[in-house]
């Protein structure tokens, strides 16, 4: 717990900090207790430390991936990312049976295709993916994904291996952005349904991420080596060495700028000091 002069500070820096720089401020003190009670993190130098500005642009990584034992999903994903690529979104198209494991994890947008064959089973070529994907435990929180499962209505567990699938990414921990879509034999229909709001999904993120950039340009915050938090140019507040912080007094009223002096004759004001008189005329 803080003393009362302490909560006090906390509270004057707080109030008179905008949500960027409280968010800046936060990561600061996340990094000072990594680093140990009373040490700077090991990675700053005595210099500014600066938040840098999310660089605007498309997310890193779309993975568009299929599953397939009759080449129906692999056909399907690989119209559906030409598709994407006129519209200038790249998709990097994979099967699951050549799927690199240990790369999953490193996903940002994930997107599977995967049929379901007889009663309920994955297709034989994507059988180890499902495998890992249902029987490991692993960490995917910082993957977004959807799934497309294709299946026959006549069979009772059509989409058992689709569903499965997407059962397994939310109990690993990814974000399901958009929910499953079941496809009948028919399909065409419903997968471009499917894959149009995946593209849209993905222009609403990258618009996301330029207003995130923009703001995060207009808030950019700075501490130098006597802990003087420093946003947009402006003092907020002065972190001393015992680990309490001042704030910085609000600016009201900026010193007035002062006129730039005419161009052209300059003119001088004197003081006349005394008068000398030449041959009885008096000097002006």
């Amino acid at each position: 717990m803080l003393n009362d002069p302490k909560l006090k500070l906390l509270n004057d820096l707080v109030n008179n900090s905008t949500r960027e720089e409280i968010s800046w401020i936060n990561g600061y003190l996340t990094g000072i207790l990594k680093s140990g009670p009373g040490e700077v993190p090991a990675n700053q130098t005595p210099a500014v430390v600066s938040q840098p500005a999310v660089v605007p642009g498309p997310p890193k990584k779309l993975t568009l991936a299929y599953g397939t034992e009759t080449g129906n999903a692999k056909k399907l994903a690989g119209k559906l990312a030409a598709t994407a690529k006129k519209k200038g979104i790249n998709f990097k198209l994979t099967a699951l049976d050549t799927y690199r494991f240990n790369e999953l994890e490193k996903e940002q947008y994930f997107f599977v295709i995967i049929s379901t064959q007889g009663e309920g089973e994955p297709p034989i070529p994507a059988k180890p993916f499902y495998d890992h994907v249902t029987e490991k435990q692993l960490q995917l929180s910082g993957m977004n994904y959807s799934v497309l499962a294709l299946g026959d209505t006549s069979y009772p567990l059509y989409c058992k291996t689709g569903e499965e699938v997407d059962v397994a990414f939310e109990k690993h921990g990814a974000r399901r952005v958009l929910e499953i879509q079941r496809c009948d034999v028919d399909y065409d229909s419903d997968a471009a349904a499917w894959f149009e709001k995946v593209m849209q999904l993905v222009s609403t993120e990258t618009s996301d991420a330029e207003a995130r950039a923009t703001s995060n340009a207009e808030g950019k915050a700075t501490m130098n080596v006597e802990g003087k938090v420093t946003m947009n140019g402006q003092d907020k507040a002065t972190i001393n060495s015992d680990g309490n912080a001042t704030t910085a007094p609000a600016i009201t009223d900026p010193s007035p700028v002062k006129p730039r002096p005419p161009a052209g004759k300059k003119y001088y004001q004197g003081k006349v000091l005394t008068n000398i008189i030449l041959n009885d005329v008096g000097s002006d």
